[in-house]
């Protein structure tokens, strides 16, 4: 139900089919974030309208958001029956600087990730401000969803003990972060795909496609390529993602090491990216961290065989009945040495369940999610 205290006002026309006005608030519109907010505003039948912040510093587009948002949210000329907010984002203030255009417009929050559910960064620090902003969103927010049943279970864990100790003035603090975590909404992000490659030649293709960050452990990643070309086996690398300074380190090291079994490097344009990861054999990760794995989700989808670490949100992403064979525990190089000596028959085995259990996640079969929950909100039930 909507928060009666926050949302006494609802459009009366609002009514579901027959098509809502949403704006859509992306403060972080570069990659996977931009990839969600678009394929929903393509796959939505309700008119979703996209406003991307223009800072690419999410610290300081925290700051610089709300004042933007709220300014180009009250230039719309038309009016809104939905807000959709996605971390990270400061909600609150954005109602604020808005406050004439979303006087009674229900508000759902996309929780991408959250600061209060995530690992300390190199150094041991946490984003005291961005938990913060977390938090005040959460209370706003008519519905939160997040994208997997790992990042519910974290926030279950995370946000009281971060309401009880951060709002210790507040004796129900603990109490209602657990109701707000209770009721979290899982729905997957979208994964688009351009097919499924055809069977390569050559040598079996490992891709890594993540941010180069801290949170992705780049560095277990080379280790592992570097143990196994000691070992002689034959195989190359699509090392794809942006990098960030945590892990500048770590490429230059695989750049430096293993020069001549690298196929692709770097950040590629969209449509390069969808041809790399069509050519992969396998996709692997090493991540410390993550919420969902849209890129593990698109290199499946693209016809790799995943091989990923028996934690985090990764095993939601492959049929339970093949999980002892696609994920791994303990160093990625003992799990992928008896692969790399199969032929590529062998090693695409389970393609049909892996494409088959990845579509679930597919723009088609989860949009009706997100319109579903945007209909709810709107009609108060």
């Amino acid at each position: 139900m909507l928060n009666p205290n926050l949302y006494p006002f609802r459009r009366a026309d609002s009514v579901p089919g027959m098509g809502l006005d949403v704006v859509l608030l992306e403060p972080w519109n570069r990659g996977s974030h931009q990839r969600w907010a678009q394929g929903l505003a393509a796959h939505s039948r309700h008119r979703v309208h996209v406003i991307g912040s223009t800072d690419d510093r999410w610290r300081r587009a925290l700051r610089t958001n709300p004042v933007d948002f709220g300014r180009r949210i009250e230039a719309l000329d038309h009016p809104i029956d939905c807000l959709i907010a996605s971390t990270p984002i400061d909600l609150p203030a954005v109602l604020g600087h808005a406050r004439r255009s979303l006087a009674g417009v229900p508000c759902v929050l996309y929780a991408h990730e959250t600061q209060v559910a995530y690992p300390a960064g190199p150094k041991g620090g946490q984003a005291s401000p961005a938990m913060a902003a977390d938090w005040g969103s959460m209370l706003v927010a008519d519905v939160v969803v997040v994208a997997s049943r790992h990042h519910k279970s974290a926030l279950e864990q995370a946000l009281p003990p971060y309401a009880a100790e951060h709002h210790d003035a507040d004796p129900e603090a603990a109490d209602r972060a657990a109701e707000i975590a209770s009721q979290l909404v899982v729905i997957p992000q979208g994964v688009t795909s351009e097919g499924c490659g055809e069977p390569g030649t050559g040598p079996p293709r490992i891709l890594w496609n993540h941010r180069w960050a801290h949170d992705k452990a780049p560095e277990r990643f080379v280790h592992a390529m570097n143990q196994l070309a000691g070992d002689g086996l034959d195989f190359e690398i699509l090392a794809l993602g942006e990098v960030e300074r945590s892990g500048r380190a770590a490429q230059r090291r695989l750049v430096d090491t293993l020069p001549g079994r690298i196929a692709c490097l770097g950040h590629q344009h969209r449509h390069d990216y969808d041809t790399a990861i069509r050519t992969a054999d396998i996709v692997v990760s090493t991540a410390r961290h993550e919420f969902f794995g849209v890129a593990v989700a698109e290199a499946i989808a693209a016809g790799a065989r995943p091989l990923l670490p028996d934690r985090l949100a990764y095993p939601e992403l492959i049929p339970p009945e093949l999980s002892g064979e696609l994920l791994y525990r303990g160093a990625l190089s003992a799990a992928l040495r008896p692969l790399l000596s199969q032929n590529r028959s062998d090693l695409h085995r389970h393609q049909r369940q892996t494409l088959g259990h990845i579509e679930r996640f597919s723009w088609d079969r989860v949009v009706s999610l997100y319109d579903d929950v945007i209909e709810s909100v709107v009609v108060g039930s």
